[in-house]
């Protein structure tokens, strides 16, 4: 039994009210502190980034990447984010939509055929939002004999949905998290585009923000340079390695850096890859039908915390731990 999730890769939240004069001693006092179970200590850890302003204040590394061969985390230590991931899916739905290639309103059996015919259309807005009525792959799965640590890929999930007999409710008038919507997403991406997804978020994404060590992972044998092990601690008090076996572009399967996730809240901001239509699509947030606010966008979440706007997701997958969360008024990314 797993009763402790111990490898963390994290983007740490230190104040909403950071100031722009704030020292980055100041920062690696905070976090020191915060993370004094870990430093300097032969455990499982994290890596913690903290942007102000379009500049990087603080980037560092906690504990270990890997204790077979003592290796240590740092900013170019590559994780597997999990459903920090979606933001990306989010990103080219939007650049596809703002280049008129296809539209939010669109029946998704327009483009993926093979999805039974529920009776009720669903879009892509559903799908964005998380309002679908399309089961969620990793409870489905499970209930149908697999294990976590099986070998879960893209064709499995999809044929999971292909063969789906009916919704969990009519589209649009719940909202209920599911990983299998964006990946069905990513179908769309890769249909509509003829490229599969690790080639269009690289052409489109991280060539041109240089993020050079972030890819959708698409082949379980490729050898990932610098990569994170994760693990979890049993019962007997000692860490295990946790196995990751899955490739789920779109819903997560993203491995990337600290280094390389910088590059990309920055251009949160500044808007410069993709423009300020897409990035700002990236944030409208949904409706139920009954006119309810959804606070799901596209691969965000987007609230309030004590007043002010707030942006974030989190990602667990196989012992990992993602939080990416922005306060766009503060021009403060972590």
């Amino acid at each position: 039994m797993r009763i402790s999730l111990f490898f963390i890769y994290t983007l740490l939240v230190i104040s909403s009210t950071i100031s722009a004069q704030i020292s980055p001693i100041v920062i690696e006092s905070k976090v020191d502190s915060l993370l004094s179970s870990i430093n300097g200590k032969q455990v499982p850890g994290s890596v913690v980034l903290v942007v102000k302003d379009g500049e990087i204040l603080f980037n560092k590394g906690y504990g270990y990447a890997n204790l077979e061969h003592k290796i240590l985390n740092n900013p170019t230590t590559v994780f597997d984010i999990a459903s920090v991931s979606k933001q990306f899916a989010g990103f080219a739905i939007a650049t596809l939509i703002e280049n008129n290639e296809i539209s939010e309103q669109d029946n998704i059996r327009k483009y993926i055929p093979e999805l039974p015919d529920f009776g009720y259309p669903i879009t892509i807005y559903h799908l964005l939002h998380h309002t679908s009525g399309i089961r969620d792959w990793t409870g489905t799965l499970t209930m149908a004999g697999w294990n976590y640590d099986d070998v879960i890929n893209f064709d499995q999930i999809l044929r999971m949905a292909y063969n789906q007999k009916e919704l969990n409710f009519v589209p649009g008038s719940e909202f209920s998290y599911s990983n299998t919507g964006y990946n069905l997403l990513v179908e769309v991406v890769q249909r509509v585009t003829g490229l599969s997804f690790r080639e269009w978020t690289t052409k489109n994404i991280f060539k041109p923000l240089n993020m050079n060590n972030s890819f959708f992972l698409d082949d379980l044998s490729e050898v990932i340079f610098n990569k994170a092990s994760s693990y979890y601690e049993g019962e007997d008090g000692k860490f295990h390695l946790s196995l990751n076996n899955t490739i789920a572009p779109g819903s997560s399967s993203l491995n990337t850096t600290t280094d390389d996730l910088a590059k990309w809240v920055i251009n949160l901001d500044t808007k410069k890859v993709g423009g300020k239509l897409v990035v700002d699509r990236m944030f409208q947030t949904g409706k139920l039908s009954n006119g309810k606010i959804n606070s799901y966008a596209y691969g965000f979440w987007v609230e309030k915390y004590r007043g002010a706007k707030w942006i974030d997701h989190t990602g667990g997958w196989a012992s990992f731990r993602t939080y990416l969360t922005i306060f766009p008024n503060e021009r403060l990314l972590l």
